[in-house]
């Protein structure tokens, strides 16, 4: 009897599945809610209606996260953080999905190599352990790939069902994010080149486009609030370093303030670039990385920044793929020892950073139970409580140290006004000032400006972070001053 062969390929594969799995699953409700998750289940958690309004009026995102959102808090009851549990296997999906894009593509070695890429992929961990679309869109849209994929080769039933899979995913990407439809339009580009073959494509994307329409009201009143700005006067976009922040979350900061590093990443996608245009021009590669040029070429004719770190996710199983294929080409080649090396080196790189954002609180996100401890050990019944930006506050807004004040909280630059008369009618009260990504809602740091000319500060406090948007400063100013409070009230002398 012989002995059945052992697939390599399933077994690297099943390896990463577990790491990934690790990664992703690990203490996954130890830390606090980030901003984005407390935002997703404070909307879901309304009424339908109060719902609906408030996504279509005051966000910036499709519906369909919330809404199952809604159903699964009705159903489930559980704390807030226990939902990341329905959202991290999704991280689990990519994995198969590249695992088997690279198979099909390049070979076992490859795709071997590509499930371990995606597994310790620092960016796409970090975000596949909160629960936010972003990691269901990143998972949807690779499967998508690998759909359109099986559906060419397959015959009879099986090409039916992989496109029936393939159509059904790609009406659920834009709901799921808008930008799910950039991955639509790159795959329209895909099937163009081929229509005989590949026409079911197009007949997705327009399935994916009638399945909008009764949406696009809401969309025209949400487009004004998407997308961060991008030009004069908005939040910068620093180019030079953007891919080695959309790949290397958690890279340590020892090593992500040498020049040489963002130029080295920069060369290294610009090497990857060339080679799937012209090496591997037929195959999806390029149409796949074509996703983050059409969003980079977005960012610059809109003005909105669609190039941050988590709308680009859909990118990175793309760049794992074509990294797999690379390696898999240099070990089969007189180039090896290079091919070895990058097979070791490039895992032990995302290792590294993913480490750091599973076990050093330094590279991880603003942790909300530290800053409730410190208001805990000096506050009063009496203080009032500022955030700026305001989205924390439905994080905190329940927890010991806040519960029961009174607090106000500007989310946008239009809010100030009613920020800046907040702070007057608490005059007689101390403030506690909690900052993060002040950036928002007040560019020109007027409402810091206001507290420091009226009032002392009692004390300050700040959370270390590598990033500064997760970084956290707390200052708590005492009463105002009775000479600013006279002065105000007493008015313009008249001239005698």
């Amino acid at each position: 009897m012989k002995r059945r062969k052992i697939d390599a390929a399933l077994v690297a594969l099943a390896l990463a599945l577990a790491v990934g799995a690790y990664l992703r699953l690990e203490r996954l409700t130890d830390q606090s809610l980030y901003l984005d998750e407390g935002f997703s289940i404070w909307v879901a958690s309304k009424p339908w209606a109060a719902m609906m309004n408030q996504i279509v009026y005051h966000d910036f995102h499709p519906p369909t996260f919330y809404v199952l959102t809604h159903f699964a808090i009705g159903m489930l009851r559980w704390q807030p953080w226990d939902y990341r549990f329905l959202t991290a296997p999704f991280g689990l999906l990519t994995i198969v999905a590249s695992w088997a894009i690279a198979r099909r593509l390049f070979g076992d070695v490859a795709a071997g190599v590509t499930a371990f890429v995606i597994a310790l992929e620092p960016t796409i961990v970090d975000w596949d352990r909160m629960f936010r679309m972003y990691s269901v869109l990143t998972a949807l849209a690779t499967t998508s790939w690998w759909l359109l994929l099986v559906a060419q080769e397959k015959t009879g039933r099986k090409r039916v069902w992989a496109w029936l899979g393939y159509g059904a995913i790609a009406v659920l990407l834009p709901y799921v994010q808008y930008l799910g439809a950039v991955t639509l339009l790159c795959q329209g580009a895909y099937a163009i080149v081929d229509l005989r073959r590949r026409w079911p494509i197009l007949a997705g994307c327009a399935a994916a486009v009638a399945a909008l329409v009764p949406w696009l009201w809401a969309i025209r009143i949400q487009y004004p609030h998407g997308g961060y700005v991008a030009g004069p006067g908005g939040i910068p976009i620093y180019w030079l370093q953007l891919p080695r922040d959309v790949l290397l979350t958690g890279l340590p900061v020892s090593w992500a303030l040498k020049p040489a590093f963002p130029l080295s990443v920069i060369a290294v996608l610009a090497v990857l670039a060339i080679a799937s245009l012209v090496w591997w021009r037929r195959t999806i590669i390029p149409f796949w990385l074509g996703v983050g040029a059409v969003q980079v070429i977005a960012t610059f004719a809109t003005g909105k920044g669609l190039v941050i770190p988590r709308y680009l996710l859909p990118v990175i199983p793309a760049l794992a793929v074509e990294i797999g294929g690379c390696i898999a080409w240099l070990l089969a080649g007189r180039l090896r020892v290079i091919g070895a090396a990058a097979a070791v080196g490039v895992p032990a790189l995302l290792a590294v950073c993913s480490a750091n954002i599973l076990w050093d609180p330094f590279y991880q996100l603003p942790d909300w139970y530290l800053v409730n401890l410190v208001v805990l050990q000096n506050e009063r019944a009496d203080d009032a409580m500022l955030f700026v930006q305001g989205f924390p506050y439905i994080v905190v807004g329940d927890f010991t140290a806040f519960r029961g004040h009174s607090a106000a909280g500007p989310s946008l630059p239009s809010d100030l006004p009613f920020a800046l008369s907040w702070i007057k009618r608490h005059a007689g009260q101390r403030v506690w000032y909690i900052e993060n990504q002040p950036n928002y809602p007040d560019p020109q740091g007027k409402i810091k400006a206001e507290l420091d000319r009226t009032r002392p500060k009692i004390r300050t406090w700040s959370e270390a972070r590598a990033q500064p948007t997760d970084i956290v400063n707390i200052i708590l100013y005492d009463k105002q001053r009775t000479a600013v409070t006279k002065s105000r009230s007493a008015g313009p002398k008249k001239r005698a």
